[in-house]
């Protein structure tokens, strides 16, 4: 199964990062790709929520777990595929945050169940979509994100 890794340290408390994240009705502010989110209540472990393309397709996912303030787990079931997203937000020195995701993606299939399923790019959008979700925040600070984003520098 085709995992991509992120890890980002961000100049932001991990309470106020984590909401962010929690808040499902304001990721259309940093992903250019989701018109709207609909869902009821907040998320907890088991509720579901769809995302609203703005190419008009949608995309269920499931809340496997949620830890506040560390812990966000959500799953997406596609027709030929599914892929499963941690994000663990860890306290860092100074008051920052280092936040590590893992991404796994499975595709489901009569010919081949352990094809894997890994859009091209995937991880630099990922890497993109915390750029644009720190902007959104309106962080003045340098964020530097580490690892294998280590491109993206914002001020």
């Amino acid at each position: 199964m085709p995992r991509h890794i992120h890890e980002f340290t961000l100049d932001i408390d991990r309470d106020r990062l984590f909401r962010a994240l929690a808040d499902l009705e304001r990721w259309p502010e940093w992903d250019d790709d989701i018109e709207a989110v609909e869902h009821e209540g907040a998320p907890e472990a088991g509720s579901r929520f769809t995302l609203r393309l703005k190419d008009g397709s949608a995309v269920t996912l499931t809340v496997e777990a949620i830890e506040p303030p560390s812990i966000f787990v959500d799953q997406a079931k596609l027709p030929l595929a599914r892929m499963l997203s941690r994000h663990e937000l860890l306290p860092a020195e100074g008051g920052r945050t280092r936040l590590a995701g893992l991404a796994l993606g499975q595709a489901r299939g009569p010919q081949d169940r352990r094809r894997p399923a890994a859009p091209d790019g995937a991880h630099g959008r990922l890497c993109a979509q915390f750029v644009a979700l720190s902007r959104t925040m309106k962080l003045r600070r340098k964020i530097r994100l580490t690892a294998t984003c280590s491109a993206y520098m914002l001020k």
